[in-house]
């Protein structure tokens, strides 16, 4: 056998393990990709039930709630601090999210519901206030999306009528 055939086969040889590494590489790509698609969607869902863990916690939280987001002003200094705080993390979750949807990491259903989500909520009378004040601390993107949720989506206190009538 010659130095040439030799070589050759040593080429093919070479090629046929780049193809490998390349397949497998695609592989692990996807199978992470897959992972962080799954990470992204247990943060919303944990995000989301923080939330409505800290309003319905105890009477005094639901009470700074439902009262602040009918009103927020009518909220003494402390409450409204408590009620920002709280506001600030759920816009500050909704960021990650919208992050995470650009990104391809988060279905576009998902992402939608979390608009609606934010918007209803913020487009409480109470959240309005609040929102028109906070706005401004956020990038143009996440304004835009949650002025469009607020927008298109009933206030929560519409269609949960139930949950927020006396």
């Amino acid at each position: 056998m010659s130095w040439d055939a030799i070589g050759a086969i040593s080429e093919t040889i070479g090629a046929i393990a780049v193809v490998i590494s390349l397949i497998y590489v695609a592989v692990q790509i996807n199978k992470n990709t897959n992972l962080a698609k799954s990470e992204y969607h247990t943060t919303s869902v944990s995000g989301s039930a923080r939330f409505h863990h800290w309003k319905s916690a105890n009477e005094v939280n639901a009470r700074i709630y439902a009262t602040g987001m009918n009103d927020f002003r009518s909220l003494n200094l402390h409450e409204r601090v408590i009620l920002d705080g709280v506001l600030l993390d759920l816009v500050l979750m909704f960021r990650d999210i919208q992050e995470a949807h650009e990104r391809g990491f988060m279905e576009l259903d998902t992402y939608d519901a979390w608009v609606r989500f934010v918007g209803a909520n913020l487009g409480m009378p109470g959240g309005k206030m609040w929102w028109e004040q906070a706005r401004g601390l956020f990038l143009e993107r996440v304004q835009s999306a949650i002025d469009t949720g607020i927008e298109n989506t009933p206030p929560l206190q519409e269609f949960m009528s139930i949950v927020y009538e006396e």
